[in-house]
């Protein structure tokens, strides 16, 4: 099993008469996050994690699974305040797959900036969790980011009650619960030494031995050695240069006033009950991204799984209702013998990013389209793609076949692909 896990840290900030503005838009492509592999092999689970998103979160589900391509669902998502996790699985495991669990673990007073974001759910017979966070900024501040991690371990509610078939039942902390973890995120830690002797490091030759030379003084390792934080976990080796602070669109570290020391703020952290369950086979920065401060981290895996067991409750059939399969019933005429079409209902939102994977469906006079009048009500989840547009429908609308109307009616929510609308 191979896993592709990404931490693209979003802060896009700029300063306006003293204050902190976010950029609010997404790179322009996004495919590069999930195809940077040098191997080019195709993963089956692929894993998002964000930090200081824009608020167009509907967009980024949208976009990623575009980006992604139909080989693969979005499985599951979390977002909590500014903190983002997507999983997108191989069409094929959503048959092997529990019903996945997630939460919100908030380590800033009042704002959800600071935390994580965690998603859990049993592959075969593999538990996992995946962990999306973000940790408190600034050098003076690396007890605050050991207490970050403390506070994300003690308040991490997963599995929930009652929901705990297949993870395991014994350990004193939660994150005992799991067979394999990913914890990526903006952990902030940072290099501890002056900035022009990281510059003149730097200077010399962007080798493994500069890198090595520098990695003596992060703070991640440092804390994880004197047991602080991450005490189980490891990390693929760190061949690529620090990936904080840039000036956006550049390759030069930051020049503002500040000057802020160049430091691997940007992590991906891996933990497995059985010794050699988890290979990192790639670990890298992805240059072409640089509309944040941050450069994207990637992580490139091989996972030993366990054999599943016939008493978990799997997703098969939910999935395969509200999410994939109903795509391929938007490509087949409605059937003239009967006056009401029933669609499957499609309550979740998500499966609208489904849809949107397919953006080279072909031209079809079949396709259903609706009227001027009823473009308004149609407007929700708005995205354009190739050949039209995704829509989602209310109860009893009227619509058109081949150009003629029909007194058909929807019989429950549906997304539909629209041809064309007005």
């Amino acid at each position: 099993m191979l896993l592709h896990g990404i931490c693209p840290a979003q802060n896009n900030k700029y300063s306006d008469n003293n204050k902190v503005q976010y950029l609010k838009q997404y790179p322009n492509d996004l495919s590069e996050l999930f195809f940077s592999s040098p191997s080019h092999e195709v993963a089956s689970i692929y894993l998002v994690c964000l930090q200081e998103i824009p608020n167009e979160r509907q967009e980024l589900l949208i976009r990623l699974q575009a980006s992604i391509g139909p080989r693969h669902v979005l499985f599951s998502y979390a977002i909590h305040g500014s903190l983002a996790i997507l999983v997108f699985l191989a069409r094929e495991l959503i048959w092997y797959t529990t019903v996945p669990q997630s939460t919100g673990v908030t380590t800033r007073a009042a704002v959800k900036t600071k935390g994580a974001a965690g998603i859990c759910f049993v592959l075969f017979g593999t538990s996992m969790l995946f962990l999306s966070c973000h940790f408190k900024a600034h050098t003076k501040n690396l007890h605050l980011r050991v207490q970050d991690y403390e506070q994300v371990v003690a308040n991490l509610n997963l599995p929930r009650v009652g929901l705990t078939k297949g993870y395991r039942q014994r350990g004193r902390e939660s994150l005992d619960r799991f067979d394999v973890i990913f914890w990526a995120g903006d952990m902030n830690f940072r290099i501890q030494r002056p900035r022009h002797i990281v510059e003149n490091l730097l200077s010399t030759g962007r080798t493994n031995s500069t890198y090595d030379n520098l990695l003596t003084a992060d703070e991640l390792l440092i804390s994880q050695a004197e047991g602080r934080v991450f005490p189980r976990f490891h990390e693929g080796r760190i061949t690529f240069p620090p990936t904080y602070k840039f000036d956006l669109n550049s390759d030069m570290y930051d020049s503002s006033e500040k000057r802020r020391t160049p430091s691997y703020t940007d992590r991906i952290l891996f933990m497995s009950q059985n010794k050699g369950a988890v290979v990192c086979l790639h670990y890298d920065i992805i240059p072409a991204i640089r509309t944040s401060d941050h450069r994207p981290v990637y992580g490139f895996y091989s996972l030993k799984l366990k054999g599943g067991c016939d008493k978990y409750v799997w997703i098969r059939f939910f999935w395969q209702r509200k999410q994939a399969f109903s795509i391929y019933s938007l490509l087949l005429p409605p059937d003239l013998s009967t006056g009401t079409y029933t669609s499957p209902a499609i309550k979740d939102e998500r499966a609208a990013s489904t849809l949107s994977a397919y953006p080279n469906l072909p031209t079809r006079p079949e396709c259903v389209h609706y009227s001027n009048t009823h473009r308004t009500e149609c407007s929700r989840l708005h995205t354009e793609i190739e050949y039209g547009h995704l829509h989602m429908c209310t109860d009893e609308m009227p619509f058109f076949y081949n150009g003629l109307h029909h007194p058909w009616k929807i019989t429950s929510p549906h997304i539909f692909y629209c041809k064309r609308i007005g």
